[in-house]
């Protein structure tokens, strides 16, 4: 068997939902690299070889429905609270963060609403993390 045949029979037993969904969200995520990158040259080379390996998995899948795939790659991206308050204030901060880039990306006339309001509920959860360090201060200040 030659390497080729090898690559072909990888991708003929990975096209499924789940896998898929995965590489979904790993161009999904160098795409959010590049955006936030200085020099987005090298998440760009790696998304653009991630929708490549999609769209030969594509080609291979009989029963994927984009619904399915997006749906998959958005739960793999999601991130939860692993820790103390302040992991989940840096969390809630970086995701409203996010969703005020993503308003500031677009070019419509209700995005630029969007974006104020987006921008505020940025700069409220910046603030969740200072009160939160405080809290922690506090309590480990307690403790001594």
């Amino acid at each position: 068997m030659t390497e080729d045949d090898l690559g072909e029979r990888f991708i003929e037993l990975n096209a499924n939902a789940d896998f898929m969904a995965a590489r979904l969200a790993d161009f999904l995520r160098n795409c959010m690299r590049a955006a936030a990158a200085s020099d987005p040259s090298g998440p760009v080379a790696r998304a653009s070889e991630d929708f490549r390996f999609l769209l030969r998995l594509l080609a291979k899948s009989q029963s994927a429905s984009a619904y399915e795939l997006i749906s998959k790659a958005v739960e793999d991206l999601a991130v939860e609270e692993r820790g103390d308050s302040l992991d989940g204030a840096v969390i809630y901060a970086a995701q409203m963060g996010m969703r005020f880039l993503v308003e500031t990306s677009c070019a419509d006339n209700a995005a630029r609403g969007r974006a104020s309001r987006r921008q505020t509920e940025f700069l409220d959860a910046i603030k969740r993390i200072e009160e939160a360090r405080e809290e922690l201060r506090q309590q480990y200040a307690k403790r001594r």
